[in-house]
């Protein structure tokens, strides 16, 4: 599952992990340690590996290091390919409840208004700034791999409703 930041994946992921019968992985969970601390390359690779290494999986994220590294392990890649208008005001208003509601992300992490706002890693800055590159690189990456491209909140509630490229049982 890839896409920007507020397209939607990690619910996605949720749920099409639900329908296979597996337990999501979050990428994020494997970048951030407890405390905002960066998991190192090698822990991140190993992690990845793990999970690839099971039966099946569903696995939701951007780190282009972590996915480029496994390309042939992926039967299909959904891509939450939904525009800035759409994501960025999603992300802001999922920052905001973090902030305010005290809602843990990213292994138990807390978001504030200071790290979203002021700060030079801001994620919405951080989306701002990667959206385009984002794209192109995910169009290059991604054109010789099985993958379906989801351009709108309805043709991601169509293709889930479709059964979201889950064989039937």
């Amino acid at each position: 599952m890839v896409g920007p930041c507020g397209a939607g994946k990690t619910t996605v992921a949720a749920r099409l992990a639900g329908a296979l019968g597996v337990v999501p992985t979050y990428l994020d969970d494997i970048h951030w340690k407890p405390g905002w601390i960066e998991a190192s390359p090698g822990e991140e690779r190993a992690a990845i590996a793990e999970v690839v290494a099971r039966p099946a999986w569903v696995v939701d994220g951007n780190y282009g290091t972590l996915r480029g590294a496994h390309l042939d392990a992926v039967e299909l890649f959904v891509w939450l390919d939904l525009p800035l208008r759409v994501t960025f005001p999603r992300l802001f208003r999922r920052c905001v409840v973090r902030a305010f509601k005290r809602v843990p992300c990213c292994n138990g992490n807390y978001e504030s208004l200071r790290r979203t706002f002021l700060d030079r890693e801001s994620i919405l800055l951080w989306a701002l700034q990667t959206d385009g590159r984002r794209r192109r690189e995910l169009t290059k990456q991604l054109a010789d791999r099985p993958h379906v491209r989801l351009g709108s909140p309805r043709a991601v509630d169509a293709w889930m409703k479709r059964g979201g490229g889950v064989p039937p049982r």
